[in-house]
């Protein structure tokens, strides 16, 4: 049987910063320039993710961000499409999305492959309702089955919606580094077991209910330090509660970090304290670095999190329960040595091979199925 060729993906992002979404658009291109698969990327000029592209010689094109800014990636997409030729698009954000059907528009008869990583809430607009039952669409791909599910009930075609999980680099993890580098950079003291969340500093990650775990958790043991590391808008809002909760001489802001995979491993415990999770990658993240992980039980939390297997979880903004499990764990070696195995074995479904591979494997079944090649642009 001979083999299919392989299809031509245009990718869209509009995403300025290098956050979770970005990392898995790098692993997929990095999977499809080492299957030699043709694409290439229209990204924001500037962005983290053109950096990337440049830096790893990748091609792509960039748009500038600037009045109309979706209109003119929009005729960037159009007029790029007619130049060359493509399969598939690959909107990789609601923005991107929005562009994508805007150049459609124009007259770009290409198909669109649409990424949703975030909960739909019940208050979904109309424009994002139309933009998600657009007929151009050819799938839909959530990043869980939490955000398949929410987004459901939106949907007029529910076989467009598919589950692709993000996925994690493992072997990131594996660098060595001096242990203690953590705690000489913020004078943390040997004895204390150190406790920290990564994670943006906006209000579905809930950090006031980590500061309320920690006032519990340092009532029960003051030999404990914590860490919340992540840069965002609530920064100045919850120095102000660290402040008035008397927790400053045992938490630090640290801001956002590029060494992550470096770091991560040297904490003693993991503590997720969010509402809402797409994709909860910093989960996962703790499971590669080896550090067992306490979690809210939001959003997609769950698929991965197995109580007192892989994690453990308390229910959402409960911050006694959530301060409980870590207590559990810092005293209970064997617990430790249980999560942090299940945590490991968890994390073979979500390796960046796996997940980009069914990505490549979507690709290929819908291009079976798109239009011929004189039906586009």
């Amino acid at each position: 049987m001979k083999e299919q060729t392989p299809p031509r993906i245009l990718h869209v992002s509009t995403s300025r910063s290098w956050r979770s979404s970005e990392h898995q658009i790098s692993y997929l291109l990095d999977s499809l320039k080492g299957k030699e698969w043709p694409s290439m990327v229209i990204s924001r000029s500037g962005s983290a993710l053109r950096r990337y592209c440049k830096r790893h010689h990748l091609e792509s094109q960039s748009y500038k961000r600037r009045g109309l800014w979706n209109i003119l990636l929009a005729r960037a997409i159009f007029q790029l499409c007619r130049k060359r030729p493509f399969d598939l698009i690959h909107a990789h954000d609601s923005r991107a999305h929005a562009a994508v059907i805007l150049a459609r528009l124009m007259g770009v008869r290409l198909s669109v492959v649409v990424s949703r990583l975030s909960i739909a809430t019940e208050t979904a607009g109309w424009l994002s309702r139309r933009l998600y039952n657009h007929p151009a669409n050819t799938a839909i791909v959530c990043v869980s089955e939490a955000v398949k599910d929410s987004i459901a009930p939106f949907i007029r075609k529910k076989d467009l919606l598919r589950v692709i999980p993000s996925g994690i680099d493992p072997e990131a993890f594996q660098a060595e580094v001096p242990y203690g580098r953590l705690r000489r950079e913020y004078f943390i003291p040997d004895d204390h077991a150190l406790v920290g969340n990564v994670a943006a500093l906006v209000p579905h990650k809930d950090y006031f209910t980590f500061l309320k775990a920690a006032r519990i958790l340092l009532k029960q043991n003051p030999k404990l330090f914590f860490l919340a590391i992540g840069e965002g808008p609530q920064r100045s809002e919850l120095e102000k509660a660290i402040e008035k909760m008397e927790l400053k001489d045992h938490i630090r802001i640290t801001g956002s970090r590029n060494d992550i995979a470096e770091v991560m491993p040297q904490l003693d415990v993991l503590m997720s304290s969010s509402i809402t999770e797409g994709a909860a990658t910093t989960v996962l993240n703790g499971f590669a670095a080896g550090i067992p992980v306490a979690a809210t039980a939001a959003g997609s939390v769950p698929e991965m999190v197995e109580h007192e297997r892989s994690g453990m979880l308390s229910p959402v903004g409960d911050a006694q329960q959530l301060a409980d499990n870590v207590m559990q764990i810092l005293g209970d070696a064997n617990l430790r040595s249980t999560l942090i195995a299940g945590g490991k074995k968890k994390l073979e479904l979500y390796h960046r091979g796996i997940t980009a591979r069914k990505m490549m494997d979507l690709y290929l079944e819908l291009t079976e199925k798109a239009p011929k090649e004189d039906e586009k642009v």
